[in-house]
This record gives C-alpha cells, sequence and structure tokens, in this order.
C-alpha cells in the first residue's frame, strides 16, 4: 500500500476520533477551527515519513492532535486576548472548599482575579484536567474517556490539583 492510500485509510478509520478530542479541547467552538485542526493533524501524517511504520498510528495521531489544540488555543487566546472565565464561581467554590479551600480564600481570589495565575503555575496536564473538570464542567466518565486514566487516577488528580491551587493562592493572596 502506498503512502497515500494509507493516510487515506487512517483518515477514514479516524477522523470522527480525531475530531471528537479536538473538539472536546478547543477553547474555540468554531466548526471551521475544528476542521482546520483535524486537517492539520492529518497533514503532519502525510508529512511524516515514518507514519507507515509507527507501532501506534491511532496515538500517535492523538498526542499530534493535542499538540495542534495546544497551538490553536494559544493563538485563541492570544488573538481574542481572553483568559479563563469562571462563569458559575458558587459551583467551583462549593467543591473546593469541600477539602481544601476556605470559601473566603476562594472568593478572595476570584475578586481579585488570580484564579488565572494559579491555574497558569499549573503543568499541561493538570491545566487540561482544570479546563475539563471546572470550565467545561465534564464528569469524571468523561474526562476519562479523553485523557486514558481511570476515574480514580482523576479524582487522586483533582485532590492533588485542588491542593496545588490552595497553596498557590495562600502564597500569592499572602504577598498582595
Amino acid at each position: 500500500m502506498d503512502k497515500h492510500d494509507f493516510i487515506k485509510m487512517i483518515y477514514e478509520e479516524n477522523r470522527g476520533f480525531i475530531a471528537s478530542i479536538i473538539r472536546s479541547q478547543l477553547y474555540s467552538k468554531c466548526p471551521h477551527d475544528v476542521s482546520d485542526c483535524v486537517q492539520d493533524v492529518f497533514n503532519a501524517a502525510f508529512k511524516n515519513q515514518n507514519i507507515q511504520t509507527h507501532g501506534n498510528v491511532k496515538g500517535w495521531l492523538c498526542d499530534t492532535a493535542k499538540n495542534f489544540v495546544k497551538q490553536y488555543n494559544a493563538r485563541y487566546l492570544k488573538v481574542n486576548n481572553k483568559k479563563r472565565e469562571i462563569e458559575d464561581c458558587d459551583i467551583i467554590v462549593e467543591d473546593f472548599s469541600e477539602q481544601v479551600i476556605e470559601d473566603n480564600l476562594f472568593k478572595e481570589a476570584v475578586e481579585k482575579g488570580v484564579i488565572d495565575k494559579a491555574v497558569e503555575s499549573l503543568s499541561f496536564s493538570e491545566r487540561d484536567f482544570y479546563d475539563l473538570r471546572y470550565i467545561k464542567k465534564l464528569s469524571y466518565k468523561e474526562i476519562s474517556a479523553i485523557m486514558g486514566k481511570s476515574e480514580s487516577a482523576l479524582n487522586a488528580k483533582n485532590t492533588r490539583l485542588k491542593r496545588k491551587i490552595h497553596d498557590f493562592l495562600k502564597i500569592f493572596l499572602k504577598n498582595m
């Protein structure tokens, strides 16, 4: 099978899966941006000299899609000069305060606009999880399907994430 036919085959087999990953993580909800990002992923596959001999093509496509999403999201934030907005602060305050954050600390952080700074201090993986859990309000089951981790691992990740944000906010607000 030549490379062109191989790319066509993996495109047909994986485009829906790749589009769903991109759609779930892309800040822009414009269908054209999703299509462009999917196209970029498969163009990268076509340009990859070793794609036909790669042991896990679907995994490679998934990783490539996530990398393109990060690039698209960075451009989207830059072009639109937007920061993450927390629309329903009460839900997040309730969830965070149950285990690690006092309501006053979190409310003060929201009022002073430092939540973005706390989120920016997180690793890419932690930010992805934060966006899925608190911005998109997905369940552990939905996040598990996207990130490929068990629900119990995500629960533990959430606890660590809350602690990390709590510690960051305490230090940052103390020094303001």
